[in-house]
């Protein structure tokens, strides 16, 4: 899908404002609070005073896909900001890397909460010249300044790369929130990061493998990423690698070329072919994870390799159905859009120490939430997909 054009995100950005300042209006033309969906809902407090419940949240379904702790953190923020007057001044921005593909949950999530809690708000991300061109980052950054001259109170922003700290750094000094999500910059100021967290989901990865190999046993493949420069993607590598290591299989790590797809799965052909001992498994840990199910049948070897995979890419879930890829671990990318608006709106009404003592369930440090990962298998994709139809996805 071709990506928008500058043009038509900034025009989309000014539709979505003015959205959010009519959200932000009440029937007599204040801005001192707003009656929620159903109609107005009071409660008392303990002096006996009553405030107005302004802020809703949709209904989802039960599901097994369903998050609790997430679910949870949401709700006790819900509650406490419902103890306050509405903000229907409060500007928040949700800057995801691109516009298509891995980026459209995390800007559904986003847009709900945008809704909800009733706020002006804009989604933009660069343009498909910028990241082409590597100036991603840096179109990122004029992002975040602009933000900071129009007054917004809070920042979401996937990151490209370093090229956008020192305009994090701004907006922290100029009294915003800023919460990286999927991709850190932790030497900058921002307050809180976001996303899966890959030393875990490596380790859940590989764990998944081992018990499907259960007592068999014999080289596996790790299609990964094994140079540190790219410490996240090392990290869930050498996790995986681990936790197979430790059920008593020969690791082989088949570090991805970005460039040329084509060469990866050329390369994993020939470990199959010729391993000692033979391939057993396969664990891809990012995107291209589908690789190993092609490579699998191009070599021959089906019926005796497990395949596993990360992420809901159309060719994995082709595997996925067709009983090649045994699992994939998928990203809670509605969820990582869902909970920023909700934890940068937390942070400018009740303070960032409240706002993470709030969030302490899915945190797993002073600055780090973790949106975990949901497992799909063959036997629980309908029960997946109904999940995600029940999130209007």
């Amino acid at each position: 899908m071709k990506r928008k054009s500058l043009v038509y995100l900034m025009l989309l950005a000014s539709v979505v404002l003015l959205a959010g300042v009519l959200w932000g209006c009440s029937s007599d033309g204040s801005n001192d609070g707003d009656s929620n969906a159903t109609g107005d809902v009071n409660d008392s407090d303990s002096t006996g005073t009553t405030t107005e419940t302004w802020l809703v949240r949709k209904a989802i379904p039960e599901s097994t896909f369903k998050p609790p702790a997430i679910e949870g953190v949401v709700d006790g923020i819900v509650t406490e900001l419902n103890k306050l007057p509405h903000d229907a001044k409060m500007k928040l921005s949700f800057m995801p890397k691109e516009l298509t593909g891995f980026w459209e949950r995390t800007i559904d999530g986003a847009t709900d909460a945008f809704e909800e809690l009733k706020v002006v708000s804009t989604t933009v991300a660069p343009e498909e010249a910028d990241v082409n061109g590597n100036n991603a980052g840096g179109a990122q950054a004029s992002y975040i300044d602009e933000r900071v001259a129009q007054g917004y109170n809070g920042i979401g922003i996937a990151s490209h790369n370093s090229d956008t700290v020192p305009s994090i750094d701004a907006a922290v000094d100029a009294g915003m929130t800023v919460i990286t999500f999927d991709s850190d910059e932790p030497t900058s100021k921002r307050q809180m990061y976001l996303g899966t967290i890959n030393t875990s989901a490596g380790t859940t990865g590989g764990e998944t493998l081992a018990e499907l190999l259960g007592t068999t046993k014999g080289t596996v493949i790790v299609l990964g990423f094994d140079d540190i420069a790219w410490q996240g993607g090392y990290e869930r590598t050498h996790a995986a690698a681990d936790a197979l290591t430790a059920a008593g299989q020969t690791v082989s790590i088949y570090h991805t070329d970005w460039t040329d797809q084509s060469l990866n799965e050329a390369g994993m052909i020939e470990i199959m072919q010729t391993a000692d001992p033979p391939v057993v498994g396969c664990l891809g840990v990012f995107s291209n994870a589908h690789l190993c199910a092609s490579a699998a049948d191009k070599a021959g070897v089906t019926a005796s390799v497990t395949n596993v995979a990360f992420d809901f890419e159309p060719e994995t879930i082709a595997f996925i159905e067709a009983g090649k890829i045994k699992a994939t671990h998928v990203q809670r990318q509605y969820y990582m859009g869902y909970v920023i608006p909700y934890l940068l709106y937390a942070a400018q009404a009740l303070g960032i120490e409240q706002t993470k003592t709030l969030a302490a369930d899915i945190m797993i440090d002073a600055q780090t939430v973790d949106t975990g990962l949901d497992v799909v298998t063959p036997d629980t994709l309908d029960a997946y997909y109904t999940f995600l139809s029940s999130l209007s996805l």
